[in-house]
């Protein structure tokens, strides 16, 4: 295995960049993704203006000439590799940057297969995906290496290195149903299972997106999720795939650099999990701050609490807030909630996307009535192939080759989508079946401006509920007032057993609450009290 280390040493001027924006023709959406086959070729299709923006890097600039000549070379050194062959898996492990960007299109490009994963990604996990992938080639950056280890080989390569060809012929051999890109997750049992998705997943998802979110060519997204997952992959995505701008800019565990970057690169839109806008309204960071350039924001990754939906809602006005729902097996969206409906739809995820449809069914697969509990089942063309070296066989399929989202959820009279949280979440107390959801909502609930994550224990032989939580600087209730609203409503066995306060979430390399070190941390304090 082979570390290729790229660099993409790009001059630039502020003044050129200027007009690049403000001159380049505006295309709009509706470009046939749906109809192309190949990722790398409608990317090389939408992006024939060589001197429109693809990327901002706080103060540098690539264009599209730039960015595809990048590409170019990645696809040459690859092609040039003895141990590399179409289809082989490639690794990128690195933050989001320009050299990303040109190493994504550049795999695909010479028709390889992507594996995103973080460059700080655990010892042993990256040994378990080593192991299962087998990439000829890892391609990393210089300043993404120092976690990588001294031993490892590299290959410097100069992204700029060899001008683009003219009369480039994007000679393509994969396309439609071959796999493209592998995204791995964590299963239940916390190992790493390879999403396998196809680049008529890819494109299929992307066009269904560019449907009903107001993504032009003249878009300018503040990219603050990794691209290395699906949320973020489908920022990519959507963007670069018609020519719009992408923004590398501010860190969303400061939330003020976020504004501050929206502000400075006049960015029109930014999606982020519900922690990154829990923090925004948190710290007041949106308060007297006019983002007149504002098109939309957009939130999927996790639930947001309607409260706090709806406030953020009413602080970006008139920009719409669009809430939204997906996992990596569905390529990333499956679902959304048009904004008109946040105030009278409280907590849903809205319906299906363009091109996909839900369900929700009993045990049997059978269609269960509005408002009864069931499983939330997912068929269109964004569902992955499988998991890698196990193809269909673990997949979560329902009868009929629908997906098994793994959530429970109802459907109302007008098909609108509500999640009643993970099946695999679900424990039994004391004979019952709890759903740590339940408890969660219940509080945030009951105090406004709480954040609520409850996590199962084990403590004595059985089974307890630990409620942590973050609450903001006005909040003064005290955990024996917690208690007793506990006590008065919900029965013994919903009752947490703990109440932790934390000033911040932890939280894992997607940017949503890990759960596991949490249940980790519980786990510790067990032993220790034992």
């Amino acid at each position: 295995m082979e570390t290729l280390r790229i660099r993409f040493d790009q001059p630039s001027t502020a003044a050129w960049i200027a007009s690049s924006i403000s001159e380049a023709p505006v295309l709009g959406r509706d470009v046939g993704i749906g109809r192309a086959s190949n990722v790398a070729a409608a990317f090389w299709r939408s992006n024939t203006d060589n001197h429109r923006v693809l990327l901002i890097v706080e103060d540098r600039f690539f264009s599209s000439l730039a960015v595809q000549t990048a590409a170019w070379n990645v696809r040459r050194y690859l092609l040039s590799h003895s141990d590399f062959q179409p289809g082989d898996l490639v690794v990128l492990r690195m933050k989001n940057s320009a050299e990303y960007l040109a190493a994504f299109y550049g795999v695909l490009l010479a028709d390889g297969v992507v594996v995103p994963i973080a460059p700080q990604i655990e010892d042993d996990r990256w040994r378990l995906i080593r192991r299962s992938c087998r990439p000829p080639v890892v391609i990393t950056r210089t300043r993404d290496t120092e976690t990588m280890g001294p031993s490892l080989r590299f290959v410097d390569l100069d992204l700029l290195a060899e001008p683009l060809p003219p009369d480039v012929d994007i000679d393509v051999q994969r396309g439609d149903h071959d796999l493209a890109m592998v995204l791995y997750t964590s299963g239940s049992t916390g190992a790493p299972k390879g999403v396998m998705l196809s680049h008529r997943n890819l494109l299929a998802n992307s066009q269904s997106i560019l449907e009903y979110l107001p993504i032009d060519r003249d878009d300018r997204a503040l990219a603050v999720l990794p691209w290395y997952h699906a949320f973020g992959n489908s920022i990519l995505l959507t963007h670069s795939l018609i020519g719009a701008t992408l923004v590398l800019a501010g860190s969303a565990t400061f939330p003020v650099t976020v504004v501050q970057a929206l502000k400075t690169h006049r960015a029109t839109s930014l999606s982020a999990v519900p922690e990154l806008f829990s923090m925004l309204m948190r710290f007041d960071s949106l308060d007297n701050v006019r983002l007149p350039d504002l098109r939309y924001m957009s939130v999927a990754g996790g639930a947001l609490t309607p409260d706090l939906a709806c406030r953020l809602a009413d602080r970006i006005a008139p920009a719409p807030f669009y809430v939204m729902y997906g996992q990596t097996e569905a390529t990333a969206r499956l679902a959304y909630l048009p904004p008109e409906e946040l105030p009278r739809r409280s907590g849903s995820i809205g319906r299906a996307i363009p091109g996909v449809r839900l369900r929700v069914v009993d045990d049997a697969d059978g269609e269960v009535s509005p408002g009864q509990i069931g499983r939330l089942v997912a068929r269109g063309e964004n569902v992955m192939l499988g998991y890698w070296k196990d193809g269909t066989r673990s997949a979560p399929w329902s009868q009929g080759g629908w997906l098994d989202t793994g959530d429970l959820a109802t459907v109302d009279e007008d098909g609108y989508f509500y999640l009643r949280g993970r099946r695999s979440l679900l424990v039994k107390i004391q004979g019952h079946r709890v759903h740590p959801l339940e408890i969660e909502e219940f509080v945030r609930g009951h105090f406004s401006g709480i954040q609520a994550a409850v996590i199962p224990y084990e403590s004595g032989g059985s089974t307890r509920l630990a409620l942590f939580i973050v609450a903001g600087a006005k909040l003064t209730v005290d955990d024996q007032e917690i208690r007793r609203v506990c006590r008065d409503a919900l029965p013994p066995y919903k009752i947490p057993s703990r109440i932790h306060r934390l000033d911040h979430w932890p939280l894992n390399g997607a940017g949503k609450i890990d759960r596991t070190a949490l249940a980790r941390w519980l786990h510790s304090q067990e032993r220790r009290a034992s």
